[in-house]
């Protein structure tokens, strides 16, 4: 399973990433909704965890064009 981590902190996304491993599944990871959104054009995700307030593109927004 894929899983697509998008948060402007390094410390959270690498924190996530290594639970995601730890549970056996795949994480990628992008630091704001544009880079997830070219993320999810690379590499279908099966799941998304964002988080909701980042500069630029912010979790809502990247949400709205993901649909």
């Amino acid at each position: 399973m894929r899983v697509l981590i998008v948060d402007d902190e390094p410390a959270q996304r690498s924190g996530l990433a290594a639970m995601v491993t730890a549970w056996g599944m795949t994480p990628d990871t992008a630091g704001d909704g544009n880079e997830a959104l070219d993320a999810v054009s690379r590499n279908a995700p099966d799941v998304i965890l964002t988080d909701l307030n980042m500069p630029g593109l912010d979790g809502f927004g990247f949400l709205e064009k993901l649909r």
